[in-house]
Protein backbone atom coordinates (compact mmCIF):
# COMPACT_ATOMS: atom_id res chain seq x y z
CA UNK A 1 0.00 0.00 0.00
CA UNK A 2 1.75 3.14 -1.34
CA UNK A 3 5.22 1.60 -1.29
CA UNK A 4 7.84 4.22 -2.25
CA UNK A 5 10.33 2.84 -4.76
CA UNK A 6 13.28 5.26 -5.24
CA UNK A 7 15.11 5.40 -8.58
CA UNK A 8 17.62 8.14 -7.85
CA UNK A 9 17.83 11.76 -6.67
CA UNK A 10 14.37 13.29 -7.03
CA UNK A 11 12.94 10.17 -8.67
CA UNK A 12 10.45 7.74 -7.22
CA UNK A 13 7.33 5.73 -7.93
CA UNK A 14 4.66 5.02 -5.30
CA UNK A 15 3.16 1.56 -5.83
CA UNK A 16 0.10 -0.22 -4.46
CA UNK A 17 -1.39 -3.61 -5.24
CA UNK A 18 -0.94 -7.32 -4.61
CA UNK A 19 2.13 -9.38 -5.43
CA UNK A 20 3.83 -12.56 -4.32
CA UNK A 21 7.51 -13.41 -4.14
CA UNK A 22 9.07 -16.86 -3.95
CA UNK A 23 12.46 -18.52 -4.27
CA UNK A 24 12.87 -21.87 -5.98
CA UNK A 25 15.84 -23.60 -7.59
CA UNK A 26 18.10 -20.59 -7.26
CA UNK A 27 15.57 -18.34 -9.00
CA UNK A 28 13.64 -15.54 -7.37
CA UNK A 29 10.12 -15.00 -8.80
CA UNK A 30 7.78 -12.04 -8.49
CA UNK A 31 4.14 -12.32 -9.60
CA UNK A 32 1.30 -9.87 -9.21
CA UNK A 33 -0.54 -6.75 -10.29
CA UNK A 34 0.53 -3.28 -9.15
CA UNK A 35 -0.67 0.28 -9.63
CA UNK A 36 1.41 3.47 -9.72
CA UNK A 37 -0.33 5.94 -7.41
CA UNK A 38 2.10 8.70 -8.34
CA UNK A 39 5.70 9.19 -9.36
CA UNK A 40 8.38 11.09 -11.21
CA UNK A 41 10.93 9.59 -13.57
CA UNK A 42 13.91 11.51 -14.97
CA UNK A 43 15.13 10.73 -18.47
CA UNK A 44 18.91 10.79 -18.33
CA UNK A 45 21.29 12.03 -20.97
CA UNK A 46 22.68 8.60 -21.75
CA UNK A 47 24.61 5.78 -20.12
CA UNK A 48 27.57 6.52 -17.90
CA UNK A 49 30.75 5.93 -19.94
CA UNK A 50 33.00 3.04 -18.94
CA UNK A 51 36.71 2.46 -19.36
CA UNK A 52 37.96 0.25 -22.21
CA UNK A 53 39.12 -3.26 -21.34
CA UNK A 54 42.80 -2.39 -21.94
CA UNK A 55 42.82 0.44 -19.37
CA UNK A 56 44.22 -0.52 -15.94
CA UNK A 57 43.98 1.79 -12.91
CA UNK A 58 47.09 1.64 -10.74
CA UNK A 59 46.35 0.23 -7.29
CA UNK A 60 42.88 -1.04 -8.21
CA UNK A 61 42.12 -4.81 -8.27
CA UNK A 62 42.21 -6.25 -11.77
CA UNK A 63 38.79 -6.73 -13.26
CA UNK A 64 39.62 -10.19 -14.59
CA UNK A 65 40.45 -11.39 -11.08
CA UNK A 66 37.28 -9.88 -9.66
CA UNK A 67 35.15 -11.46 -12.39
CA UNK A 68 36.79 -14.86 -11.90
CA UNK A 69 36.09 -14.70 -8.17
CA UNK A 70 32.38 -14.60 -8.84
CA UNK A 71 30.66 -17.87 -9.61
CA UNK A 72 28.12 -17.37 -12.44
CA UNK A 73 25.86 -19.93 -10.75
CA UNK A 74 25.64 -17.65 -7.73
CA UNK A 75 24.19 -14.71 -9.67
CA UNK A 76 20.72 -13.72 -8.52
CA UNK A 77 18.13 -14.32 -11.23
CA UNK A 78 14.76 -12.66 -10.86
CA UNK A 79 11.85 -14.02 -12.86
CA UNK A 80 8.96 -11.58 -13.21
CA UNK A 81 5.40 -11.63 -14.43
CA UNK A 82 4.01 -8.36 -13.14
CA UNK A 83 1.27 -6.15 -14.56
CA UNK A 84 1.70 -2.47 -13.74
CA UNK A 85 -1.12 0.06 -14.13
CA UNK A 86 0.65 3.42 -14.57
CA UNK A 87 -2.32 5.39 -13.24
CA UNK A 88 -2.73 9.07 -14.12
CA UNK A 89 -0.16 10.75 -11.87
CA UNK A 90 3.12 9.42 -13.22
CA UNK A 91 5.31 12.20 -14.65
CA UNK A 92 8.30 11.90 -16.97
CA UNK A 93 10.82 14.72 -17.23
CA UNK A 94 14.11 15.26 -19.04
CA UNK A 95 15.75 15.70 -22.46
CA UNK A 96 13.14 18.34 -23.38
CA UNK A 97 10.14 16.23 -22.32
CA UNK A 98 7.75 17.17 -19.53
CA UNK A 99 4.74 14.86 -19.67
CA UNK A 100 2.19 12.92 -17.67
CA UNK A 101 1.70 9.33 -18.81
CA UNK A 102 -0.78 6.52 -18.37
CA UNK A 103 -1.32 2.96 -19.59
CA UNK A 104 -0.68 -0.61 -18.54
CA UNK A 105 2.46 -2.69 -18.95
CA UNK A 106 3.09 -6.37 -18.40
CA UNK A 107 6.70 -7.09 -17.42
CA UNK A 108 7.94 -10.62 -18.01
CA UNK A 109 11.21 -12.49 -18.34
CA UNK A 110 14.37 -12.78 -16.30
CA UNK A 111 15.81 -9.66 -14.72
CA UNK A 112 18.15 -8.02 -15.37
CA UNK A 113 19.31 -10.13 -18.35
CA UNK A 114 16.21 -10.61 -20.51
CA UNK A 115 13.33 -8.33 -19.55
CA UNK A 116 10.26 -8.25 -21.81
CA UNK A 117 7.44 -5.72 -21.81
CA UNK A 118 3.98 -5.76 -23.38
CA UNK A 119 1.44 -2.94 -23.45
CA UNK A 120 0.96 0.70 -24.43
CA UNK A 121 2.06 3.87 -22.64
CA UNK A 122 -0.04 6.94 -23.51
CA UNK A 123 0.84 10.61 -22.98
CA UNK A 124 -2.10 12.26 -21.23
CA UNK A 125 -0.64 15.74 -21.58
CA UNK A 126 2.80 17.19 -21.94
CA UNK A 127 5.29 19.44 -23.70
CA UNK A 128 8.45 18.91 -25.67
CA UNK A 129 11.19 21.54 -25.99
CA UNK A 130 12.64 21.49 -29.51
CA UNK A 131 14.25 24.14 -31.75
CA UNK A 132 13.87 26.72 -28.96
CA UNK A 133 10.08 26.22 -28.84
CA UNK A 134 7.73 24.61 -26.36
CA UNK A 135 5.76 22.12 -28.44
CA UNK A 136 2.55 20.61 -27.13
CA UNK A 137 2.32 16.82 -27.38
CA UNK A 138 -0.99 16.27 -29.16
CA UNK A 139 -0.59 12.52 -29.63
CA UNK A 140 1.75 10.25 -27.77
CA UNK A 141 1.95 6.47 -27.68
CA UNK A 142 4.83 4.14 -26.89
CA UNK A 143 3.96 0.53 -27.72
CA UNK A 144 5.90 -2.32 -26.11
CA UNK A 145 5.72 -5.73 -27.77
CA UNK A 146 8.79 -7.58 -26.54
CA UNK A 147 12.16 -5.91 -26.17
CA UNK A 148 12.11 -3.37 -23.37
CA UNK A 149 14.65 -1.08 -25.07
CA UNK A 150 13.03 -0.94 -28.53
CA UNK A 151 9.33 0.02 -28.32
CA UNK A 152 7.31 1.39 -31.23
CA UNK A 153 6.87 5.19 -31.26
CA UNK A 154 3.84 7.21 -32.34
CA UNK A 155 4.33 10.78 -31.11
CA UNK A 156 3.23 14.16 -32.50
CA UNK A 157 4.28 17.49 -30.93
CA UNK A 158 2.93 20.79 -32.30
CA UNK A 159 3.56 24.51 -31.94
CA UNK A 160 -0.01 25.67 -31.28
CA UNK A 161 -1.99 28.91 -31.34
CA UNK A 162 -0.74 30.30 -34.65
CA UNK A 163 -2.24 30.48 -38.18
CA UNK A 164 -0.33 27.34 -39.24
CA UNK A 165 0.18 24.93 -36.37
CA UNK A 166 3.41 23.10 -37.18
CA UNK A 167 5.31 20.35 -35.44
CA UNK A 168 7.14 17.07 -35.71
CA UNK A 169 5.89 13.49 -35.86
CA UNK A 170 8.10 10.72 -34.50
CA UNK A 171 7.36 7.18 -35.70
CA UNK A 172 9.23 3.92 -36.05
CA UNK A 173 11.11 2.37 -33.14
CA UNK A 174 13.57 3.69 -30.57
CA UNK A 175 16.49 2.03 -32.38
CA UNK A 176 15.26 3.17 -35.81
CA UNK A 177 13.23 6.38 -35.38
CA UNK A 178 11.82 8.41 -38.26
CA UNK A 179 11.06 12.13 -37.96
CA UNK A 180 8.83 14.08 -40.32
CA UNK A 181 7.24 17.52 -40.30
CA UNK A 182 3.50 17.94 -39.91
CA UNK A 183 1.13 20.94 -39.89
CA UNK A 184 -2.52 21.99 -39.70
CA UNK A 185 -3.47 23.07 -42.31
CA UNK A 186 -1.09 21.08 -44.46
CA UNK A 187 1.58 23.20 -46.17
CA UNK A 188 4.90 22.37 -47.92
CA UNK A 189 7.75 21.17 -45.71
CA UNK A 190 9.68 24.44 -46.06
CA UNK A 191 6.65 26.36 -44.76
CA UNK A 192 6.18 23.84 -41.94
CA UNK A 193 9.77 24.32 -40.82
CA UNK A 194 9.47 28.11 -40.91
CA UNK A 195 6.29 28.07 -38.82
CA UNK A 196 7.83 25.55 -36.42
CA UNK A 197 11.15 27.33 -35.83
CA UNK A 198 10.30 31.02 -36.38
CA UNK A 199 6.53 31.26 -36.06
CA UNK A 200 6.27 33.10 -39.40
CA UNK A 201 5.67 32.02 -43.01
CA UNK A 202 8.68 31.32 -45.19
CA UNK A 203 8.31 34.62 -47.05
CA UNK A 204 8.51 36.44 -43.71
CA UNK A 205 11.90 34.90 -42.85
CA UNK A 206 13.89 37.64 -44.54
CA UNK A 207 16.83 38.15 -42.19
CA UNK A 208 20.11 36.30 -42.37
CA UNK A 209 19.71 35.12 -38.78
CA UNK A 210 16.32 33.59 -39.55
CA UNK A 211 17.68 31.86 -42.63
CA UNK A 212 20.58 30.46 -40.62
CA UNK A 213 18.17 29.19 -37.98
CA UNK A 214 16.10 27.42 -40.62
CA UNK A 215 19.19 25.80 -42.17
CA UNK A 216 20.43 24.63 -38.78
CA UNK A 217 17.01 23.26 -37.87
CA UNK A 218 16.71 21.44 -41.20
CA UNK A 219 20.17 19.91 -40.77
CA UNK A 220 19.30 18.78 -37.25
CA UNK A 221 15.87 17.44 -38.14
CA UNK A 222 16.77 15.57 -41.31
CA UNK A 223 20.44 14.96 -40.62
CA UNK A 224 21.40 13.97 -37.12
CA UNK A 225 17.78 13.55 -35.90
CA UNK A 226 18.82 14.38 -32.37
CA UNK A 227 15.91 16.76 -31.96
CA UNK A 228 17.92 19.65 -30.57
CA UNK A 229 19.07 23.02 -31.75
CA UNK A 230 21.24 25.45 -29.84
CA UNK A 231 19.23 28.57 -29.14
CA UNK A 232 22.20 30.95 -29.26
CA UNK A 233 21.87 34.51 -28.03
CA UNK A 234 18.08 34.54 -28.26
CA UNK A 235 17.74 31.61 -25.85
CA UNK A 236 20.35 33.12 -23.53
CA UNK A 237 18.34 36.34 -23.28
CA UNK A 238 15.03 34.49 -23.04
CA UNK A 239 13.72 35.94 -26.33
CA UNK A 240 11.53 34.24 -28.91
CA UNK A 241 12.72 36.55 -31.72
CA UNK A 242 16.03 38.35 -32.24
CA UNK A 243 16.62 39.58 -35.81
CA UNK A 244 18.44 42.32 -37.71
CA UNK A 245 17.00 43.37 -41.07
CA UNK A 246 16.40 46.36 -43.30
CA UNK A 247 13.49 48.70 -42.60
CA UNK A 248 12.23 48.23 -46.16
CA UNK A 249 11.45 44.63 -45.27
CA UNK A 250 9.21 45.93 -42.47
CA UNK A 251 6.68 47.05 -45.08
CA UNK A 252 5.71 43.43 -45.69
CA UNK A 253 2.76 41.92 -43.81
CA UNK A 254 3.96 39.41 -41.19
CA UNK A 255 1.00 37.30 -40.03
CA UNK A 256 2.57 36.35 -36.72
CA UNK A 257 3.44 39.88 -35.71
CA UNK A 258 7.09 38.83 -35.25
CA UNK A 259 9.96 40.49 -37.02
CA UNK A 260 7.94 42.81 -39.25
CA UNK A 261 6.18 46.14 -38.93
CA UNK A 262 3.18 44.61 -40.70
CA UNK A 263 1.97 47.81 -42.38
CA UNK A 264 -1.44 47.13 -43.88
CA UNK A 265 -3.63 49.28 -46.17
CA UNK A 266 -5.44 51.96 -44.18
CA UNK A 267 -3.00 51.86 -41.27
CA UNK A 268 -1.78 55.22 -40.00
CA UNK A 269 1.59 55.98 -41.59
CA UNK A 270 1.25 53.10 -44.01
CA UNK A 271 1.43 55.26 -47.12
CA UNK A 272 4.38 56.22 -49.28
CA UNK A 273 5.30 59.01 -46.88
CA UNK A 274 6.06 56.66 -43.99
CA UNK A 275 9.41 56.51 -42.27
CA UNK A 276 10.04 53.04 -43.70
CA UNK A 277 9.60 54.40 -47.19
CA UNK A 278 11.87 57.34 -46.48
CA UNK A 279 14.73 55.26 -45.08
CA UNK A 280 14.78 52.08 -47.06
CA UNK A 281 18.37 51.38 -46.11
CA UNK A 282 17.70 51.67 -42.35
CA UNK A 283 18.73 48.56 -40.39
CA UNK A 284 16.29 47.51 -37.70
CA UNK A 285 16.80 45.28 -34.67
CA UNK A 286 13.62 43.40 -33.73
CA UNK A 287 13.19 41.56 -30.45
CA UNK A 288 10.08 39.68 -29.40
CA UNK A 289 8.72 37.71 -26.50
CA UNK A 290 5.63 35.53 -26.34
CA UNK A 291 3.97 36.38 -23.00
CA UNK A 292 1.44 33.58 -23.34
CA UNK A 293 -0.12 31.29 -25.88
CA UNK A 294 -2.14 34.23 -27.30
CA UNK A 295 -0.13 37.34 -26.37
CA UNK A 296 2.97 38.61 -28.23
CA UNK A 297 5.13 41.65 -27.42
CA UNK A 298 7.69 42.97 -29.93
CA UNK A 299 9.98 45.98 -30.10
CA UNK A 300 11.81 47.33 -33.16
CA UNK A 301 14.65 49.86 -33.04
CA UNK A 302 16.50 51.38 -35.96
CA UNK A 303 20.28 51.32 -35.64
CA UNK A 304 20.35 54.98 -36.67
CA UNK A 305 17.51 55.90 -34.31
CA UNK A 306 15.03 56.82 -37.05
CA UNK A 307 12.73 53.87 -36.50
CA UNK A 308 11.20 52.47 -33.31
CA UNK A 309 8.01 50.56 -32.68
CA UNK A 310 6.46 48.86 -29.66
CA UNK A 311 3.76 46.36 -30.60
CA UNK A 312 1.50 44.08 -28.64
CA UNK A 313 -0.70 41.55 -30.38
CA UNK A 314 -3.42 39.32 -28.98
CA UNK A 315 -4.51 36.33 -31.06
CA UNK A 316 -8.24 36.01 -30.49
CA UNK A 317 -8.36 32.90 -32.65
CA UNK A 318 -6.19 31.22 -35.28
CA UNK A 319 -7.44 33.74 -37.88
CA UNK A 320 -8.41 36.84 -35.89
CA UNK A 321 -5.92 39.06 -34.01
CA UNK A 322 -5.98 42.46 -32.33
CA UNK A 323 -2.76 44.50 -32.45
CA UNK A 324 -1.77 47.88 -31.05
CA UNK A 325 1.50 49.68 -31.79
CA UNK A 326 3.10 52.97 -30.84
CA UNK A 327 6.28 54.80 -31.71
CA UNK A 328 7.25 55.91 -35.22
CA UNK A 329 3.78 54.82 -36.35
CA UNK A 330 0.82 54.44 -33.99
CA UNK A 331 -2.09 52.22 -34.91
CA UNK A 332 -4.77 49.88 -33.66
CA UNK A 333 -5.47 47.03 -36.07
CA UNK A 334 -7.91 44.16 -36.26
CA UNK A 335 -6.31 41.49 -38.46
CA UNK A 336 -8.07 38.60 -40.17
CA UNK A 337 -6.19 35.89 -42.02
CA UNK A 338 -7.55 33.53 -44.63
CA UNK A 339 -5.10 31.00 -46.13
CA UNK A 340 -5.63 29.81 -49.70
CA UNK A 341 -3.65 28.30 -52.58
Amino acid sequence: DRLVVPFGPGQRVVLSGDASASSKGGKFEILGKLRADEGRIEIGGGDVPSLPEDVVIAGAPRREASAAARDPAEKLRVGADVTVDLGKNLKVHGKGIDARISGELRLRGTLPDAPRAFGTVTVLDGRYLAYGQQLQITRGRVIFNGALDNPVLDIVAMRREQPVEAGVALVGTVLSPQVRLTSDPDVPDAEKLSWLVLGVPLEGAQSGAQGAALKAAAATLFGSNDGGLSGGLGDTLGLDVLTVRSASAAEGFAPSGFGGSSIVPGQLGGGTGSVAGASASENVVAVGKRLGSHLILTYEQGLRGAWNLLKIQYDISRRLSLRAQTGTESALDLLYRYPFD
